[in-house]
């Protein structure tokens, strides 16, 4: 938990990356740059501290009552049963469950021939993207989010210097994709992150894939 200090630090911190994002000056970029160091700075001698205090006082409980650090190891030892009783999922089961359920998922959405949805999506220019609408994307994108395997994160399509040339590009791209009904192939695979939900950690239904 911060104290006052830092937690007025951190917000000065915040109004000054959201005054550089609202406006992108030298002035504002380096006065976000002193007060993100001041942060970063104050955060360190505060766990620093706090990591001091509690191994003086684990080591004081240690030769008096021990009810802290029994507290302590007997947690850290359901931590490594918890981890024994792990069975591992190997990839060849990872591959077999997803490739099970996105087939399940792929076939209830799917009615007609190839040919007969690339024709329709062909047949109706309406679905076209227009300029208008991917920039207002661009715009209400967020930031800091997970890349893909292509390693390009969101800030490059919105503060990129040519940042028209570049959305020309990407709306000829969407168009293409929507007028030929097919995406690259590279689009068509993810990295998942396997996060456990509730029951054994050795079968895979207990988890939540995150893509």
């Amino acid at each position: 938990m911060w104290n006052d200090k830092i937690q007025w630090a951190i917000e000065e911190n915040k109004a000054s990356c959201r005054k550089y994002l609202q406006n992108k000056t030298g002035e504002h970029y380096t006065e976000y740059k002193k007060h993100h160091a001041i942060v970063r700075k104050m955060t360190r001698r505060q766990r620093r501290n706090d990591w001091d205090r509690f191994v003086k006082t684990l080591k004081s409980d240690i030769t008096g009552t021990r009810r802290r650090s029994f507290k302590i190891f007997k947690q850290l030892q359901l931590q490594e049963r918890d981890k024994l009783k792990i069975d591992p999922i190997t990839k060849t089961e990872w591959k077999e469950y997803y490739g099970k359920r996105w087939n399940e998922q792929g076939s209830k959405g799917e009615e007609g021939t190839e040919e007969e949805r690339r024709s329709e999506v062909i047949d109706d220019k309406e679905d076209m993207i227009m300029i208008e609408e991917l920039n207002k994307v661009h715009k209400h994108a967020k930031n800091r989010k997970s890349c893909g395997l292509d390693k390009l994160p969101t800030e490059l399509s919105k503060f990129e210097g040519n940042k028209l040339k570049m959305h020309i590009h990407v709306l000829e791209l969407f168009n293409k994709i929507i007028d030929e009904n097919q995406m690259p192939h590279e689009w068509e695979t993810g990295i998942v992150i396997n996060i456990h939900k509730k029951g054994a950690k050795s079968k895979c239904e207990n988890y939540r894939g995150i893509t």
